[in-house]
């Protein structure tokens, strides 16, 4: 990738089966359209967020809830 867009188009994993609680989150949006974005932010519900938790996004959105932080190991 360029750096130019998105890459990884939000698709499910084999296997999938929706959430019983919010059966329409990840579903309605396997359409092409919305790409993958790893993680949460403080506007994530906390029962969703772990380390695994794939969100979506589409490119024309205005306000992304996305962040970055740096981690180090000092060993």
């Amino acid at each position: 990738m360029d750096g130019s867009g998105p890459s990884t188009p939000f698709r499910p994993f084999p296997g999938f089966r929706p959430m019983a609680r919010y059966r329409g989150y990840s579903a309605d949006f396997f359409d092409d359209r919305h790409f993958v974005l790893l993680g949460g932010s403080f506007a994530t519900d906390l029962r969703l967020v772990r380390r695994s938790f794939r969100n979506w996004f589409q490119p024309h959105y205005p306000y992304v809830f996305a962040k970055f932080r740096c981690v180090y190991s000092d060993r």
